[in-house]
């Protein structure tokens, strides 16, 4: 990136923040100190999203005046480590938890665990297999799973071979997406999906599942990446292997590396979120349940979310970047978040 769109990131960001606060002015906080204690349990340790997570969480935390930590295993296929950090946590004591699960099921032990001792429970980016929590917050996954569909019949018509690079089996944004990629496809009788992997978050991994997609089915079409480090991997494959632009990538997420390939016309699309809205509204709603402030009436900006029918689930909208759009004013400030 060149120095120029690094400080036009950075004047974004601080935009973006401030837009935020100007969104909700009804997410009011009387009374909060800094002795109550909010941990945000993330993904994965490391990454251009999760970082962008933390960013938006932080930001929510010091405008509320409440004590807040970040923690994540070091990366998405470590569930036991995120279960034992939620543990932990609870051993020390802690005022509310926000949390990311990894897994749909292994996960909503502890969950329900941290909410029978009645401090409020945050589930964000993926479900989780309880209701025991006190407002679930995450991407319209099977909307953008539509969307990427939709991108790529637009690019290859009605009729062509694709292959699904996921990350993590059971991860239930996940397969929200994969569950949207799969309806809108199930339309066009001529659309194969003939190859799925699951790359566990691990680049080397990435790199052999893509090239295996290849090797078996030599005609091909596309391929769809379900997160950033599935993305990543098959790009730099398709990259190294000189076959930019003869295989259509639709990805998700906006990493830098992500956006890099995008330039390059080598990730056709990218299907964004707003991981940034997602890290500040879930401590919002942190402090709201800890305050028991009522949240029903309040008036949202609905190009940023929706709020659907159930009254704790919040679904962020998502949004089709290609390289025509991607420095579209209005794009640029979900497309180049800045990482901490």
């Amino acid at each position: 990136m060149k120095i120029i769109k690094r400080l036009v990131f950075i004047c974004i960001a601080f935009v973006l923040i401030f837009c935020l606060v100007i969104y909700y002015p009804n997410l009011t906080f009387s009374g909060t100190q800094k002795n109550e204690k909010i941990l945000v349990i993330g993904g994965m340790a490391t990454g251009d999203y999760w970082g962008t997570v933390k960013m938006g969480a932080e930001a929510a935390a010091e405008e509320c005046n409440v004590a807040f930590n970040y923690l994540a295993p070091k990366d998405e296929s470590d569930i036991q480590g995120q279960i034992n950090l939620i543990e932990n946590a609870l051993n020390k004591g802690i005022s509310a938890l926000v949390v990311a699960p990894n897994d749909y099921e292994k996960l909503s032990k502890v969950i329900e665990k941290a909410y029978s001792k009645r401090i409020p429970v945050i589930v964000m980016n993926s479900r989780v297999n309880t209701n025991k929590f006190d407002y679930y917050i995450s991407a319209d996954n099977i909307d953008g799973g539509r969307k990427a569909g939709d991108m790529l019949v637009s690019i290859l018509g009605t009729k062509f071979k694709v292959g699904i690079m996921s990350s993590i089996e059971g991860a239930d944004s996940l397969m929200e997406r994969e569950k949207g990629l799969l309806d809108l496809f199930s339309q066009y009788k001529g659309v194969e999906v003939v190859a799925k992997g699951y790359c566990l978050s691990d680049p080397a991994a990435t790199k052999e599942l893509t090239k295996k997609m290849l090797s078996e089915h030599r005609n091909l079409d596309a391929i769809v990446a379900l997160n950033s480090n599935a993305a990543e991997g098959v790009a730099e494959t398709l990259n190294e292997m000189n076959l930019e632009g003869s295989i259509k990538v639709i990805a998700f997420d906006s990493t830098l590396r992500e956006i890099d390939y995008l330039e390059k016309g080598i990730i056709s699309a990218t299907i964004i979120h707003d991981p940034f809205t997602m890290g500040y509204l879930s401590v919002k709603y942190a402090v709201n349940a800890l305050n028991k402030n009522n949240l029903s009436n309040v008036k949202y900006a609905m190009d940023i979310f929706n709020k659907k029918d159930i009254p704790n689930e919040i679904k962020i909208k998502s949004k089709i970047i290609d390289g025509t759009n991607m420095y579209f004013q209005e794009n640029e400030k979900f497309l180049f978040p800045i990482v901490k």
